[in-house]
């Protein structure tokens, strides 16, 4: 379907993504609680179905009123991700099977256009491990960057394995 939708002439692919952000506006009114509280509601009043009317939502926003920014016809079965950025106060983000492996697709997506292949040798500096993850798209993974030893091992591991692809932050 992505291949399919970048294809597409530039009109109908506007149309196509002009549909698709409806829908998930739509979606937001309808379902997350946030969205329809006082404040919130009438900044999107507009007849303008873009995105021009809806708050920017800050990080602030997003820690303190999270059970408000659940959908109400929720997805039982969802996929967390915590991120602390450079706060160092994590921030969790719930999603729903179906958007996460659009985010792969989507990943996968950018990768396959520079020629780099699902499985490509890779080295990910990250916060967490995720040991089966990584050995089944063949990465390496360093998460403590600071400790002892830790960044001549990483050395170490470009020179051994010569991966293609670096990740992190």
């Amino acid at each position: 379907e992505l291949g399919c939708a970048e294809a597409l002439p530039r009109a109908d692919f506007d149309r196509q993504l002009a549909e698709r952000l409806g829908t998930a506006l739509a979606f937001a009114r309808r379902e997350i609680p946030l969205y329809r509280s006082d404040g919130w509601a009438a900044m999107q009043a507009s007849p303008d179905p873009g995105l021009t009317h809806w708050p920017v939502l800050e990080r602030r926003t997003l820690m303190e009123r999270q059970a408000e920014l659940r959908p109400q016809q929720r997805s039982r079965r969802t996929v967390t991700h915590s991120t602390s950025g450079s706060t160092g106060v994590p921030l969790t983000i719930e999603h729903s099977y179906a958007s996460e492996a659009w985010s792969w697709a989507h990943r996968y997506r950018a990768l396959l256009w520079h020629g780099l292949p699902i499985g490509v040798r890779a080295l990910r500096l990250s916060h967490r491990r995720r040991p089966l993850r990584d050995f089944l798209l063949g990465q390496g993974c360093f998460t403590d960057l600071g400790a002892r030893g830790a960044v001549e091992a990483a050395v170490a591991y470009l020179r051994r394995r010569q991966p293609i692809l670096l990740s992190g932050p």
